[in-house]
């Protein structure tokens, strides 16, 4: 019995983060971003606008609420103002990558979410 429990304890260490941990990731990255030297500018794009999307997307996410219309649109107006701070800024170029990427896993999690809700009877 104790090498059962061992085993899933093992395994649980290896999954590969949650949506929920990859928006906290993502702010992280956006609040380190926002310190000094950052110009002022850039960092209240951060901390006022792109910060809060992500808490809207992930407040959704951490309720089990993947499927709803705020989760995409919170994900993709982070992205949209992280790919505006790029513009400005090459630094920000690994946040639009991971946001990118976030929005996606999170599309196609919603789509299969959706499809087997539809595939109950």
């Amino acid at each position: 019995m104790a090498e059962h429990t061992k085993n899933n304890s093992q395994a649980d260490e290896e999954l590969p983060p949650t949506l929920f941990e990859r928006i906290e990731e993502a702010v992280q990255i956006a609040q380190d971003l926002s310190l000094p030297p950052t110009a002022y500018n850039e960092s209240e794009m951060l901390n006022d606008e792109l910060v809060p999307a992500l808490f809207g997307a992930r407040t959704y996410i951490e309720v089990g609420q993947i499927t709803e219309p705020e989760v995409h649109a919170g994900l993709a107006r982070a992205l949209r103002i992280a790919f505006h701070l790029a513009d400005m800024n090459r630094k920000y170029n690994t946040l639009v990558n991971r946001l990118r990427i976030l929005l996606e896993d999170a599309d196609r999690i919603a789509h299969d979410t959706r499809e087997m809700e539809n595939r109950r009877p």
